[in-house]
């Protein structure tokens, strides 16, 4: 936040008694010494709610404030904004009706990512503010990425891009099943074609989190839970065509593993 709108937010703060306004110079220097924003620092202290900091910054902004529950989110809002911007901007998607299209952020976004976010999603764009831990909560949950406060992770992002882009391969390669297998210094990745397991490819072993984590939120598993096997299954769509996706993920020594059974349509079949 621009250090100037944080003054601003603290002023409101102080005139609703919510902090001492004289305590500004003494508050920013503890901050700057815990490597904090000045309103991060307040509500990791207990001085404040996020709650109440996002009140003011809506107040200030002129947006309504939005009480996101980012596990109730539609995990495929995710589509209308792309992983890099959202995680980059730090905004998240929260509903779409017909021409317009409702994103959540914790802060006034520069006009720039507004016409970027109204031009990928061709849609009419609304604006609300929610508190920073709602935002980093529909981060993870949307797009696999956890708290992306303090700057933008190309790991994780990459993580989202190279789970879609598995999906895709294995559809142009017929494949039925996906394999992948965290190793010691490695991921491994197979895919059965004609009944067989053919390797088609290794990441570097610290993709194996990420990836898991994306996968695991497109099944709407746990994603906190990695000891025990689970179940779940998505759909994606692939030049027009709706492929189900089951997934099962087992623990393993170096990681979860994770296979995912591709099941298209009727009309398209091959063997597995």
């Amino acid at each position: 936040m621009q250090a100037t709108l944080e003054k601003i937010i603290f002023q409101m703060l102080s005139a609703n008694g919510s902090v001492d306004g004289s305590e500004y110079p003494a508050l920013s220097a503890a901050a700057r010494r815990c490597r904090r924003q000045l309103l991060e620092h307040l509500v990791a202290e207990g001085r404040v709610s996020e709650e109440e900091v996002a009140l003011c910054v809506a107040e200030k902004c002129g947006l309504e404030m939005e009480n996101v529950d980012a596990y109730s989110l539609p995990r495929e809002l995710g589509r209308f904004v792309p992983a890099q911007i959202a995680v980059r901007s730090r905004v998240i998607p929260i509903a779409s009706d017909n021409g317009t299209l409702c994103v959540a952020a914790s802060e006034p976004m520069p006009p720039t990512v507004l016409e970027n976010l109204q031009r990928v999603s061709r849609k009419r764009v609304v604006v609300r503010i929610a508190t920073r831990s709602a935002i980093s909560e529909g981060l993870k949950l949307l797009y696999g990425h956890g708290d992306a406060a303090a700057e933008e992770s190309p790991e994780l992002v990459s993580a989202v891009e190279f789970a879609d882009g598995l999906l895709s391969d294995a559809m142009q390669q017929r494949a039925s099943d996906i394999h992948i297998e965290p190793e010691e210094k490695r991921v491994r990745v197979r895919f059965r074609v004609d009944g067989m397991l053919r390797e088609c490819g290794s990441q570097p072993k610290a993709m194996a989190a990420p990836v898991v984590t994306r996968l695991k939120v497109l099944s709407r598993l746990n994603i906190a839970e990695k000891r025990s096997p689970q179940d779940g299954s998505f759909f994606f769509e692939h030049n027009g065509e709706r492929i189900d996706v089951r997934l099962s993920t087992l623990p393993s020594l170096h990681g979860e593993k994770i296979v995912l059974r591709l099941l298209a349509s009727k009309s398209r079949s091959w063997s597995s």
